[in-house]
């Protein structure tokens, strides 16, 4: 995984990547899994009018809907990783 962050003031944003390698050299009961990878990007902005404050925040992940299956998974043959997902939401503390 590999990421870059950017910080200033109350405003964050970042862009990550993950990536998957083909699984080839696999064992006697086990399927290849093809690789891929998954770009997510968040922004949020930290409103500190009182404390601890509230987070007002967009995430998204996947955002190139690839359809990706983590080789370890049991489950890898029938479920695939999520596909594209877009969040907003609010983080107050109290």
């Amino acid at each position: 995984m590999a990421a870059i962050e950017f910080d200033t003031g109350p405003l964050h944003a970042a862009v990550d990547l993950q990536w998957f390698d083909d699984q080839d050299d696999i064992a006697a009961d086990e399927t290849a899994t093809d690789g891929g990878t998954l770009v997510g990007a968040e922004l949020s902005y930290r409103w500190e009018a009182w404390q601890p404050g509230l987070l007002v925040f967009l995430r998204g992940s996947n955002l190139f809907d690839e359809e990706l299956r983590r080789h370890s998974s049991p489950l890898k043959d029938y479920l695939p990783l999520p596909g594209a997902s877009v969040l907003l939401g609010v983080r107050a503390g109290f």
